[in-house]
């Protein structure tokens, strides 16, 4: 089981800082709060890469990627292999058919934006 460990610390809030209501004051709270997570090795759920994941890591999804960083597909693992569990994965600016199951929005740069999946020829976004 992962261990998370985190520990909330206030920043210096300066002595000239007053405010009119506790509503305020309560509002401002994050501006002046730090969370520092530590033990989080290990801390994934997803494998990503054009690299084989190692066996400890077998029990998260593993997104392969080929050498230039295009998706493949979704795999899982079985019994100790690798099967695809969704190949049907569009990498794309636009709208692309509904032949896919899931769409990895990217902008003109190629870089990522967002997930959507195919419910009924509809794409949903992820959360």
């Amino acid at each position: 089981m992962l261990k998370l460990n985190l520990r909330l610390s206030s920043m210096n809030v300066p002595n000239w800082l007053k405010h009119k209501t506790r509503s305020e004051e309560v509002e401002e709270l994050p501006d002046y709060l730090q969370v520092e997570m530590t033990g989080t090795a290990g801390l994934s759920f997803l494998n990503y890469g054009s690299t084989t994941p190692t066996p400890d890591n077998a029990i998260y999804p593993w997104l392969k990627l080929d050498a230039t960083g295009n998706v493949i597909g979704l795999f899982y693992n079985k019994n100790g292999v690798w099967t695809i569990a969704c190949p049907s994965i569009a990498v794309a600016a636009a709208d692309p058919s509904f032949d896919y199951l899931l769409w990895l929005k990217v902008d003109g740069a190629g870089l990522p934006l967002a997930w959507y999946l195919n419910v009924a020829s509809v794409w949903k976004l992820m959360p």
